[in-house]
This record gives C-alpha cells, sequence and structure tokens, in this order.
C-alpha cells in the first residue's frame, strides 16, 4: 500500500519546483545529481542544487559523498494548509504550465472538465473522493523505476461555477 512521507507545507513547497525533485527522487533508478535532476525536468542545475541543498538541511533527502542524492520514502505528502501563499503559488504556477500544455501534441496530454451541481455536504465528499482516487492512482501505479517512463502530473480544480441557487 502506498504510504507517502508527510512533510510541512513550509518545508515542501517553498519552490514551485520541489515537489516535482521529490516526486523524481521516489524513483530508485536514476542517480540523482543536481546536473541529472536538472536534464530531466529541464531546470537550471543552480536551482535544482539549492532546493537539494534545502531539503537535506531539513533532513527529507541524503548526500552521499560523490553528491548522489537519494529519498527513501515511497512518496511524499504536503501537509495542506488552507491559504497557505506557497502553495498558492505552486498551483498558480502548474495551472500556467497546463494552460501552455494545450499546445503540446495529443499524444501527451489530457484534458477533462466535468460540470455538476453540489449542495455544502456533496462538495466535502467529493472532495474526499478525489483525494481517495489520487491515492489510488499513486498506489497502482508506483514503480520504483523510470526507465521508459515520463512524469506526468494530474491537476485538479474543483470550484464553483455559480451562486447557490435558493429558489427557481
Amino acid at each position: 500500500m502506498y504510504q507517502p512521507q508527510s512533510l510541512s507545507v513550509d518545508i515542501g513547497s517553498d519552490d514551485v519546483f520541489k515537489p516535482i525533485v521529490l516526486a523524481l527522487m521516489t524513483y530508485k533508478d536514476m542517480k540523482f545529481t543536481a546536473d541529472n535532476l536538472g536534464a530531466a525536468l529541464k531546470i537550471e542545475p543552480e536551482r535544482i542544487q539549492r532546493i537539494l541543498d534545502s531539503l537535506v538541511s531539513h533532513k527529507v533527502i541524503s548526500v552521499d559523498q560523490d553528491l548522489i542524492y537519494s529519498f527513501m520514502a515511497d512518496g511524499f505528502k504536503i501537509n495542506d494548509t488552507l491559504g497557505n501563499l506557497n502553495l498558492k503559488e505552486f498551483y498558480r504556477f502548474w495551472l500556467d504550465k497546463a494552460k501552455e500544455a494545450l499546445d503540446s501534441p495529443v499524444e501527451t496530454r489530457r484534458y477533462r472538465a466535468l460540470e455538476f451541481a453540489l449542495s455544502a455536504q456533496e462538495f466535502v465528499e467529493v472532495q474526499e473522493q478525489i483525494n481517495d482516487f489520487a491515492t489510488q492512482i499513486l498506489g497502482k501505479y508506483k514503480s520504483t523505476s523510470m526507465i521508459g517512463r515520463r512524469l506526468y502530473m494530474l491537476e485538479n480544480v474543483l470550484m464553483p461555477l455559480s451562486t447557490v441557487i435558493i429558489d427557481s
């Protein structure tokens, strides 16, 4: 069963790429150096190095004498804090990237929109179901190998499109 390591929002989200670096580091068949991670994620190695240094200083990852980094957990979960500015920035950044992905090859991306009415209680239930679904996906497709694979992100937004309808 998928058991992610919990990270505080301050440690896990102070750079929009930090969760992405950690996600990649859950795979065990790469040598995780700043250069390798930078090349895989198309991010400058200096930024990756700052992320790695922060993760080492918070004892989330370790580093050996050859500057190869490792993350021993199967995964991680950043403890959400509603209204946290770092999390808002993370989601804003990746939602902008999702908009850019509209122009990427259809073979590498998918979009889906659903519109449905919910009561306040149903809204809470749907949030819980989405969280359960995410955990199921992470568990089902968890692998220790990145060979032949590409790191993907699934973004979802549950937002109101109307006011609460009182009477018709």
